[in-house]
């Protein structure tokens, strides 16, 4: 069956809000999600202030290169922050890397270590051997970013709740303008429909599909599910420097409302971990001793710790052989636990039809179609 103009509207609608969220979470975040920028001219001309670029998650980039443009973890550049430089070699400690517009390699004279696989958070899109660069997202970034980070103080004091604030208030956030994205298409597609003004359509031919109804929600839920359990995911940086072993204390909070269950797993080194599961009920905190073994040399300072959060829906011991397997495993079954039983339950209650909106509607105002359509629900 051919796609319609409402259904092409909903998915572009859809990609709209993704870009939108992505460009948000990457200022909260400080860290590319999917789209980033630089904001120096390091890299001019291939990327001046401002420019924007698409980042491609390290776990999903493949292997780096020579002449690949990263977004990496210094650990003296611009204080510690996040750098977006171009890979110009590749030794047996790491990858020297240098900004286009820099004179000398950031391992050169500037006191940065060679950059290690650890500390690369995305890759820029290349094609043919040239960025794709977003000339001036920097701006838009900034102006959508001051807009719903005042908006999520809005309405954390309104409902007198943190739960608006920070990645899980914008995977809401994300999956409320969505659903009203999507009932606002719905009411202008019954509103254009030809017609007489009181005729009555008795027929399933019109409406809105119930699979795409039921879709649609379930997209926002898996979305939302999907956000709460991978942004609160980190890589810690811990550095050994003494000559004995050295135990940290990692505290892991959880403001959300539903129970996570985080794995630990070392990137590097020999770290030892306990507990290397960790439970942590909902708006609590818990806390993970974590032994690092002496550096063998000034290059084995550094120490990586993976921290990976998936919401307890699942008994532990399978969300631990999930894991095992792949740590995206679990994050895929618990957005299947959630997809499958509401889809079935939403075509159970709404049939395999359509749901129809009557012709006269389309002279009522919006509020009243909006409590007829959700009338015809049920």
């Amino acid at each position: 069956m051919p796609l319609k103009k409402h259904h092409i509207s909903t998915l572009l609608s859809g990609l709209l809000v993704l870009f939108v969220v992505s460009l948000v979470l990457s200022g909260l975040l400080g860290q590319p999600i999917l789209i980033g920028y630089v904001e120096t001219d390091s890299m001019s001309p291939a990327l001046d202030p401002g420019d924007g670029f698409v980042a491609i998650p390290a776990e999903l980039s493949g292997e780096i290169h020579e002449n690949d443009v990263v977004v990496f973890q210094a650990e003296f550049l611009h204080g510690g922050g996040l750098v977006t430089h171009r890979v110009v070699g590749e030794t047996d400690s790491g990858y020297i890397t240098k900004g286009d517009a820099n004179p000398i390699a950031d391992q050169s004279g500037r006191g940065e270590p060679p950059v290690q696989n650890e500390q690369i958070v995305a890759k820029a899109l290349q094609i043919n051997g040239q960025l794709v660069v977003l000339p001036n997202l920097g701006a838009l970034v900034e102006t959508i970013q001051g807009v719903v980070e005042g908006t999520q103080l809005r309405l954390a004091g309104l409902f007198g709740t943190r739960l608006f604030l920070g990645a899980h208030g914008i995977a809401i956030l994300s999956s409320i303008l969505l659903f009203f994205v999507y009932i606002g298409l719905t009411l202008q597609e019954t509103a254009q429909r030809p017609g007489r003004e009181y005729e009555r359509d008795s027929t399933r031919s019109t409406g809105m599909s119930s699979h795409v109804f039921v879709v649609a929600i379930i997209l926002m839920l898996v979305t939302a599910t999907t956000l709460g359990m991978v942004l609160p995911s980190t890589t810690h940086e811990l550095e050994a420097i003494t000559s004995d072993s050295e135990t940290v204390t990692l505290n892991v909070d959880n403001a959300g409302f539903l129970p996570v269950v985080v794995h630990f797993e070392s990137n590097s080194g020999s770290i030892t971990v306990d507990p290397q599961r960790l439970y942590v009920p909902s708006q609590s905190s818990q806390e993970a001793k974590v032994v690092l073994p002496p550096p063998e040399s000034a290059d084995d300072m550094r120490r990586y710790l993976d921290e990976r959060r998936y919401f307890a829906l699942l008994p532990q011991p399978i969300l631990t052989t999930l894991y095992r397997f792949h740590p995206w495993a679990p994050i895929l079954v618990i957005d299947a636990l959630i997809a499958v039983p509401f889809y079935l339950l939403g075509i159970g209650l709404l049939g395999t039809g359509r749901i129809r909106n009557r012709s006269r509607d389309r002279e009522l105002p919006v509020l009243t179609r909006v409590r007829r359509m959700f009338r015809e629900l049920y």
